[in-house]
């Protein structure tokens, strides 16, 4: 079910998002380099428009269906894959998004890497790495990376 938001309560929740980012970083020293992404996950297309309108850069999406279905009707920003992501939906999101976040294992970023030159594109991903060991948990060992 898409989640459609009131422009108050996007406005309310966006300053307050802004106010915790803003303080954090001024706490850690840092200023620069920062990216909010916001995660759209049932959040309807319209919502994400306006959400852009307000200063929203980047967008992040974790189920393959959910981005096709809004793909069309989305303009002005950056799209991420945020989601577990399996080989065989590669194809269907590789020339749609500017980064793949959630790869957890060598075959997944060689189906990325494939299906990449095909497209003659350069995709930029960020590896999960399951720092802990935990064996309920997906992603590349510390070692591996």
């Amino acid at each position: 079910m898409m989640e459609k938001l009131s422009a108050e309560e996007f406005d309310l929740n966006y300053k307050n998002v802004l106010k915790r980012l803003y303080a954090a970083a001024e706490k850690s020293g840092r200023k620069d380099g920062i990216t909010l992404l916001a995660a759209t996950k049932t959040v309807d297309a319209d919502t994400i428009n306006y959400a852009i309108q307000k200063g929203i850069t980047h967008i992040g999406e974790n189920r393959v269906q959910e981005l096709l279905s809004k793909q069309d009707r989305i303009v002005g920003a950056h799209r991420h894959f945020i989601g577990h992501l399996q080989t065989n939906k590669v194809k269907d999101i590789i020339d749609k998004v500017e980064m793949i976040e959630s790869v957890d294992s060598l075959r997944l970023a060689e189906e990325i890497s494939k299906q990449a030159v095909k497209r003659g594109i350069v995709m930029d991903i960020l590896l999960e790495v399951n720092i802990g060991g935990e064996e309920s948990k997906s992603g590349f060992s510390p070692e591996e990376t």
